[in-house]
């Protein structure tokens, strides 16, 4: 610190040096990792369908089976994506995996299906509306 005497009145000034300079890094965040609307979406339908089974809601988890695989069937066949996971697509054509819905074909939902909806559209996410009706 240097004093340096301004209008009769003595202030100190602060040198910086290198080694002193406050670290820049507390200040930038690390960019969060961003899930696609339309995957968070399918995830919280999953999630309704997972308590609504659990709570012995069976109308409202099978409205939602319904919508979600609806929502399966308009996947775009022009997607790498969803050619390359051609097969695990057509294994939600299945009837055996809705009827009845157990724990593993959740799991299967969440892991192979709900990433897919990464590469809907713009136009098919907003028919994707969320609607409040049946919680």
């Amino acid at each position: 610190m240097i004093g340096i005497e301004i209008a009769g009145v003595m202030r100190s000034v602060r040198l910086w040096t290198p080694s002193l300079l406050p670290s820049r890094r507390r200040f930038c965040r690390e960019p969060k990792l961003q899930i696609p609307l339309p995957v968070r979406f399918v995830g919280v339908r999953i999630d309704k369908i997972e308590a609504a089974l659990a709570l012995g809601h069976v109308s409202v988890a099978e409205k939602e089976i319904v919508a979600l695989r609806i929502q399966i069937a308009v996947f775009t066949p022009m997607s790498v994506a969803i050619r390359e996971a051609q097969a695990q697509v057509a294994h939600c054509y299945e009837e055996a995996l809705w009827q009845p819905l157990t724990a593993e074909h959740i799991a299967f939902l969440r892991q192979a299906i709900q990433p897919l909806f990464g590469v809907v559209s713009q136009a098919d996410c907003k028919a994707m509306r969320w609607s409040p009706a049946g919680m």
